[in-house]
């Protein structure tokens, strides 16, 4: 995230090798988090599937670079809890996901193209 002309970068504490890459946005192909309430860890990202796993207080609310605008199915898997389906739309190669759920407990989530 650019911040009053700093950036400020989140590593995930599950890759042993974090790599950066600096790039334009309009030239990424993959997927990636540009900001977030919730802290995110064990990012896997494909070109039509997203999967991490989150934790926070309040709402969860974070925003995503997808490479393909249009319609997200989203699995949210809160343990002990039957997995809750909600949707989103991508527009301008932005995905914003407003989660309301209690992730005081780590939860799962995972974003699919197109619903698949």
């Amino acid at each position: 995230m650019q911040y009053q002309g700093s950036l400020y970068v989140a590593l995930d504490e599950s890759a042993a090798t974090p790599v950066v890459a600096l790039a334009d946005r309009a030239d990424a192909a993959a997927p990636y988090l540009i900001d977030s309430r919730w802290r995110i860890w064990n990012v896997h990202a494909d070109a039509h599937t997203i999967r991490f796993t989150a934790q926070g207080y309040g709402k969860g609310s974070m925003h995503w670079h997808v490479p393909a605008n249009g319609d997200y199915a989203v699995t949210l898997t809160t343990p002990g809890k039957k997995p809750q389906a909600l949707s989103a739309k991508a527009a301008d190669g932005m995905l914003e996901l407003p989660l309301a759920a209690d992730a005081i407990a780590p939860v799962d989530v995972t974003l699919r193209k197109g619903g698949r």
